[in-house]
């Protein structure tokens, strides 16, 4: 892997808001995006981390309405038109229900609004997840219908796909990314009762129920390497019982990704263990750090010799590999998704991940990236009018450590980011120290 391919540290991606045409900001951006895993096999380091935009930009492309125009209602669901669909197919009076804010407060709402289904309120929210599930799959078929209209095939998802990223962690519940290539995923769910070690009998432990969402991806093997997805916030297609929505199951995935990370730790430290000397992890070199991260992101255990097979046994905690996993070990690119405060188990993430990079210097710390559209004077500072909401009030600053990159739109947003025109970008590139390189020869 050249140096034009690696980056390193922050850098100009450092914590705050930055604007795409800042000094080496889209220079490093794409630098982040092309980085490729040191073990030949062409897979993309950086780990995408998908909202609903990338729902809304393939509604886009094909030719959906993604807002209410004409009296028509958007035909693209936003989380408030999701809830908005959800109350009107329950038969729920949403006009209270509308005026709370946090997406999150409002589900508890539903809940709580909600009499058809017992009293307890879980049994209440495992039923409203298969609405959830019916409009989302409306959603899907229009999409995919839009798609075939304009021949698009497999339009933004497909994309997506041909990038190469070894590892991408979906927030939705519904992923177009399974649906355009159908065939050749294998699916992975960890076992939530006692297991047994593989080819023996020895007790294994128990993964409690709560973090099932932590261990469920889907991986399929490519030409070079491998691409696994990781469906951080359950399937409401495979169990629209149990996707993860509302104030208990957030608060139940903070407990289980506690105990992930204490699992991610004791695996660290058990390979700092093999190492000749040992070493603690803060003391290893970039080298021994890259041989962790290959070793830990590869694809098993997943497979048996010749057939897949849905569960799988660990006989060490330890080995249990989750999408935390990938966020601690992996730059992070945040695309589709505005990171809402109300998202509090992937901002406990986020900040265990730059909690745990304090130890290392800062020119090896790896970024995470929020790619925004919006209008550029919003990198300097808010909307002058105090009646009017900052749209990225949440993420001045940089907390946990997180750069947001602004552009001008989403068509660009989204260019950049699959890499669209990247030839061009590169020939101006060259084109620009060509001419700076004669410029300093010049008498």
């Amino acid at each position: 892997m050249g140096d034009k391919n690696k980056s390193s540290g922050v850098g100009p991606l450092r914590p705050g808001i930055r604007c795409i045409k800042d000094d080496g900001v889209e220079d490093a951006l794409r630098a982040l995006l092309s980085e490729t895993f040191e073990d030949g096999s062409g897979d993309r380091l950086a780990v995408p981390v998908l909202g609903a935009g990338l729902n809304k930009q393939a509604a886009v492309e094909a030719g959906l309405r993604v807002k209410e125009e004409d009296g028509k209602a958007a035909e693209v669901l936003d989380w408030g038109g999701l809830l908005e669909e959800v109350e009107k197919d329950v038969g729920i009076d949403a006009e209270a229900a509308a005026q709370i804010t946090s997406m999150t407060a409002r589900w508890e709402a539903v809940v709580r609004l909600w009499e058809e289904v017992g009293d307890a309120a879980h049994q209440r929210e495992s039923a409203l997840g298969t609405s959830v599930k019916d409009q989302l799959q409306l959603q899907a078929k229009a999409i995919a219908r839009g798609h075939r209209a304009r021949d698009l095939g497999g339009g933004v998802y497909q994309e997506l796909l041909d990038r190469g990223f070894r590892d991408m962690v979906t927030l939705n519940f519904t992923s177009g990314l399974l649906e355009v290539v159908p065939e050749g995923w294998l699916e992975f769910q960890a076992q939530s009762k006692k297991v047994t070690k593989q080819g023996g009998q020895k007790p294994g432990f128990a993964l409690n129920d709560y973090g099932r969402n932590l261990h469920f991806r889907q991986a399929r093997k490519t030409d070079g390497g491998f691409q696994r997805l990781w469906q951080a916030h359950g399937s409401a297609t495979e169990r629209p019982d149990e996707i993860l929505l509302g104030v208990r199951r957030y608060g139940l995935q903070v407990r289980a990704l506690d105990l992930a990370f204490g699992r991610f730790k004791e695996a660290e430290r058990a390979y700092g263990s093999r190492l000749e000397p040992p070493k603690q992890p803060r003391q290893w070199s970039s080298a021994q750090f890259e041989s962790w991260r290959g070793e830990r992101r590869q694809m098993g255990p997943f497979t048996l010799p010749g057939r897949p097979r849905k569960k799988d046994s660990y006989g060490d905690q330890s080995e249990v590999l989750s999408w935390l996993d990938v966020f601690l070990m992996s730059p992070l690119v945040f695309v589709g998704c505005g990171l809402s405060p109300d998202e509090f188990p992937l901002w406990w993430a986020l900040h265990q991940r730059a909690r745990n990079q304090l130890r290392v210097p800062s020119d090896r710390q790896m970024p995470a990236v929020v790619l925004w559209a919006g209008e550029p004077g919003l990198a300097k500072k808010p909307p002058e009018d105090k009646d009017m909401k900052d749209p990225l009030g949440h993420l001045r600053g940089g907390p946990a450590g997180v750069c947001t990159v602004l552009f001008e739109s989403h068509a660009d947003l989204w260019d950049c980011f699959l890499g669209r025109g990247e030839a061009q970008h590169d020939s101006a590139e060259q084109r620009q120290a060509a001419g700076s390189s004669s410029q300093a020869a010049s008498p």
